[in-house]
């Protein structure tokens, strides 16, 4: 059935994501954006600095890296998952900082607006009005406005008051485009082929091009794979036994 088919998928997209373990492990740079949030914030003013090599290698030296398989996975989880919660309301502030360690960040001249994940479109850091937009708000077309997007969609573990904080975690929440994070709605993660849309900066809407799965399928843009396969695979470590 459909919830099977999705099962599959999301299956094949962590196979994919166990391959970053090493480079998480290995790497001061293979950290989602919502890691280095809380690892670049100074203790004296909230300012985002560059300190991630020292910040990285502190944060997993209790990991023993001879584990394999579920027990490592549950060294993992003991180790992050005792993390920060935050509103659904602070993380609209939340992204206004995450938004400045994404790739296509700065997205315009103003150093204030963020980037989207969903498309090429650059984001005020409040309230759309009529001159610039920016937190959703209505739409009707690509650049409306941007919204929170539950990269992990909140359906698939049973509703918004059935995440047990992942509905806020900085992992599942980035800023994305309205009107293109509505045309995703819940659909599973894939590649597309022939798609049915295209965003501006290059996600596909289609019927699914992925091995074992025939329906519709989403698929982000190469510049943000690897940011969102991270997040899946710490989602499904964080939460494993949760949903």
């Amino acid at each position: 059935d459909g919830s099977h088919r999705r099962f599959l998928c999301v299956m094949r997209t962590m196979r994919c994501c166990i391959l970053v373990l090493a480079a998480i492990l290995c790497s001061t740079y293979a950290l989602p954006p919502a890691v280095d949030y809380f690892f670049l914030k100074e203790k004296d003013g909230g300012k985002l600095r560059d300190n991630r090599a020292a910040r990285v290698d502190d944060y997993y030296s209790s990991i023993d890296t001879t584990l394999t398989d579920q027990r490592l996975k549950t060294a993992l989880q003991n180790l992050v998952a005792n993390h920060t919660v935050l509103s659904y309301k602070e993380v609209w502030t939340a992204l206004h900082d995450l938004g400045k360690l994404l790739d296509t960040y700065p997205c315009s001249t103003d150093p204030n607006h963020i980037p989207d994940v969903y498309s090429s479109h650059c984001w005020a850091p409040n309230k759309t009005t009529v001159e610039l937009p920016g937190e959703c708000g209505n739409y009707r077309k690509e650049g409306d406005c941007y919204n929170r997007e539950h990269i992990w969609p909140k359906g698939w573990f049973g509703g918004f008051s059935k995440g047990r904080n992942a509905q806020t975690d900085l992992f599942e929440l980035y800023p994305s485009d309205g009107y293109v994070n509505g045309l995703r709605g819940d659909l599973p993660l894939g590649e597309v082929d022939y798609p049915t849309y295209t965003s501006t900066n290059g996600c596909r809407v289609g019927p699914c091009s992925s091995d074992g799965y025939s329906g519709k399928c989403f698929e982000v843009s190469a510049t943000y794979k690897g940011d969102v396969a991270r997040s899946y695979f710490y989602l499904s470590t964080v939460y494993d036994g949760k949903w």
